[in-house]
């Protein structure tokens, strides 16, 4: 068998593919997609801008959160908050949600980075891939 150049359906690398944590469904692009790489450029221009060259280790939470929720993090589905009263409500997906669920949830942020480094996931043919016409 020869080595294929086409494995990865590289459209998948930023655009993402979707996974299963905890009753939710979380759209994951690659680790090293160019809106990741760009937000992680950005932003930390931006916080070295706002609190210098030596970041405290919340704020360089807060920036890793921001740049997964605006690189790796695409949607989601199935996922709530509780509202003022107490109960469940669904919570859209923004960056800013995500980087908010992000900072309040390491699990999350945990399965995110883990899925993006995953590179079975963005191949053409996968196994998980439904079949045609399904």
């Amino acid at each position: 068998m020869a080595f294929r150049v086409d494995t990865y359906d590289t459209a998948l690398f930023t655009a993402g593919v979707w996974e299963e944590f905890q009753g939710g469904r979380f759209k994951i692009a690659y680790h090293g997609n160019t809106d990741y790489r760009q937000a992680l450029s950005d932003l930390g221009k931006r916080y070295r801008k706002r609190y210098g060259d030596e970041l405290t280790p919340e704020q360089s939470d807060e920036m890793h959160a921001e740049a997964i929720a605006m690189g790796l993090l695409k949607d989601w589905e199935k996922v709530e908050a509780t509202d003022q009263d107490g109960k469940p409500v669904d919570l859209e997906y923004s960056v800013e949600n995500a980087t908010a669920a992000l900072l309040a949830n390491l699990d999350l942020v945990n399965f995110v980075v883990r899925r993006s480094h995953d590179l079975s996931r963005f191949k053409r043919d996968r196994d998980d891939e439904p079949a045609k016409g399904e």
